[in-house]
């Protein structure tokens, strides 16, 4: 027995000994100190940076950030520590858009992480600054934060996600292509990239349209003021382009491009060209190497793929230039580069006006309305940029598949600042005006203005089988059944006797994986979209997304069980800790049965001696 009790405590030993030794010998850089009594002058300072020469950009990384923290949580930032010394903090600090500093303080151990809790990080967009000194270590600019350059920032993330590097020994100096959205936020620990492509591809979508719309707001103070496309005799190095700052600052032209009509000349990218308020400037061909053509052709002024500003001329006549007089363009003989523009005699403004008209006559945009009446089937077939009039039945309302997007049956709508109306209802009909758009392939309208219907129509969903699956029900409401064969997260595979389709569970659906078991007969009433590669469906609740041979009553039998499995299945240790706990719970019981034995064995051999001495005593007396 006693074999035996020995046997636990040694095993109890060794099992929370190791954990104690491994936490007991861990070293406090903080604390250490050399105690050798030579002249040394080893320290950590000294190990860490060895001079303010070993400061250098990169060492210490950005590796994550959270910007939208969970309700009553924080913002913070880690950084990562990429030599293969321990570094002294002091002096380094981060600085966000608006300039405000925080200190970091201790030391960061070699290949570590360090989180840091931080304020005023706007949740759309912000630059994030690590510096030493005045020396720029690392920085990363996310959402619609203006840093030049909007189209290589990384994407914002919102509650409950965090932002994290993807390889952190990489830098490519595109936030872009470093950074990425994760849904493991691991504050100071190793960061974990688990992705769900599907919200990445909406926080994506929501991200370039904020930074489209931005970019629209712009108030561009440069505009095309004068083109000579033909001047007399030879071409070469005398048709020019000119253009008139009429804000009032001077402008840094650097990186716009000008080109002619798509898909023509290469554009010209402009470098070292500011121009003061209210002047001109010219650009020549035997420096852009743009050929405007003689007969007709388009002038663009560009960053990168957002226009400023263009103009398009035909019916060129040799010597004249085409120029700008308020809002109308004139053919004049009175060529003006780098100066007013001149209007040579009246003949020419009335001409231009001619011109103008009879172009209005020629289109088939109706000139008295903005919006042009459309039906929704037609939108498919429309133009980008198009300014739309149509009415639709809501099928999903706002907030189900993100807070900026609804569906009628037919088209999705999209707004930027998500101001939708209260009170609305699946069902209902409204009446929109917009502009066309496109996402990925999907053509949606940007909502411009919303007005409620009085009446409300049934939904009834369009029964399909794979085979019937189709462009043309791309943004309806559709009904399908199959056997689920294969789930990853939050998509699910569904086959029918004609092949495999998808369905993807968007987070505010009250939908998860976790719910369905390989095998289950599904019956999917969603939304219809197309990814660039594949069809899915996009249930928009537990109501749309039924096991077709489990009854109501199975499934709350099931319900708690279920979710009692779920939780123990999502804590990874729970195998440990109930092994700790027995462990535990055996090492007392060894030691009370040890403590037990010892007692007993002690009475057993001194017994006999209490009873001599008392028999002895009594004699004696």
């Amino acid at each position: 027995m006693k074999k035996i009790v020995l046997a636990i405590i040694i095993l109890g030993v060794i099992f929370f000994g190791k954990n104690v030794l491994a936490q007991d010998m861990s070293i406090n850089s903080d604390d250490f100190q050399c105690s050798c009594s030579c002249a040394c002058e080893y320290n950590l300072d000294n190990l860490t940076l060895g001079g303010e020469d070993k400061i250098f950009e990169g060492m210490i990384v950005i590796s994550e950030f959270v910007s939208d923290p969970v309700s009553g949580g924080t913002e913070w930032v880690e950084v990562y520590n990429t030599t293969e010394r321990s570094v002294n903090l002091e002096n380094f600090y981060l600085t966000e858009g608006s300039g405000r500093k925080f200190m970091l303080t201790g030391h960061l151990d070699s290949f570590d992480y360090k989180m840091f809790e931080v304020s005023s990080l706007n949740n759309s967009g912000d630059i994030i600054n690590l510096m030493y000194e005045e020396i720029l270590i690392d920085k990363v600019s996310y959402g619609d934060f203006d840093d030049g350059d909007l189209t290589d920032n990384a994407l914002s993330a919102v509650d409950p996600y965090s932002v994290v590097r993807k390889a952190i020994n990489q830098e490519r100096n595109n936030d872009f292509e470093d950074f990425v959205v994760t849904t493991i936020v691991t504050p100071g620990m190793e960061n974990i990239i688990e992705e769900i492509i599907e919200d990445q591809d909406e926080v994506l979508e929501e991200n370039q349209e904020i930074i489209d719309e931005k970019i629209e707001e712009i108030n561009w103070t440069i505009k095309l003021n004068e083109i000579f496309p033909d001047p007399a005799g030879s071409d070469v190095a005398k048709e020019w382009i000119e253009l008139f700052n009429f804000g009032s600052e001077a402008l840094d032209l650097s990186g716009l491009y000008l080109d002619d009509i798509d898909g023509g000349s290469a554009p010209y990218l402009i470098s070292n060209v500011i121009i003061g308020p209210g002047e001109y400037h010219i650009f020549s061909n035997d420096i852009t190497r743009l050929t405007l053509n003689n007969t007709s052709d388009e002038v663009r002024l560009l960053d990168g793929e957002i226009i400023i500003d263009q103009c398009s001329y035909e019916e060129v006549e040799e010597n004249n230039s085409f120029s700008l007089f308020g809002q109308e363009w004139v053919w004049t003989n009175s060529i003006t580069p780098d100066e007013e523009n001149i209007l040579n005699t009246e003949d020419d403004f009335e001409v231009a006006m001619v011109r103008d008209e009879d172009k209005k006559q020629e289109s088939d945009e109706p000139i008295t309305n903005e919006y042009s009446r459309v039906e929704i089937a037609e939108i498919k077939n429309i133009e980008k940029g198009k300014k739309i009039e149509f009415e639709g039945k809501i099928i999903v309302l706002p907030n189900i598949f993100g807070k900026q997007i609804m569906y009628l049956d037919g088209i999705q709508l999209y707004s930027s600042k998500a101001l939708w109306p209260d009170d609305l209802t699946e069902g209902q009909v409204v009446k929109i005006q917009g502009r066309v758009s496109e996402s990925k392939g999907e053509k949606r309208v940007l909502l411009d203005d919303f007005s409620l219907l009085d009446q409300e129509t049934e939904i009834v969903p369009e029964q399909l089988q794979l085979e019937n699956v189709n462009e043309n029900f791309v943004a309806k409401l559709v009904k399908i059944s199959g056997e689920l064969v294969d789930k990853s997260g939050s998509k699910l595979t569904l086959a029918d006797e004609f092949g495999e389709f998808f369905v993807v569970l968007k987070p505010n659906t009250g939908l998860a994986g976790k719910m369905y078991e390989v095998g289950d007969s599904l019956s999917v009433v969603g939304v219809l979209i197309k990814s660039e590669t594949e069809f899915q469906i996009l249930p928009r609740s537990e109501n749309d997304l039924i096991v077709e041979e489990v009854m109501a009553d199975e499934l709350i039998g099931l319900a708690v069980p279920l979710s009692m499995v779920a939780t123990i299945g999502e804590n990874e240790n729970w195998q440990k800790y109930l092994l700790t706990g027995i462990l535990f719970l055996l090492l007392i019981v060894g030691v009370v049965i040890w403590k037990r034995n010892v007692i007993m064995g002690f009475i057993r051999l001194n017994f006999g001696h209490l009873v001599q001495f008392f028999k002895t005593k009594i004699k004696s007396s």
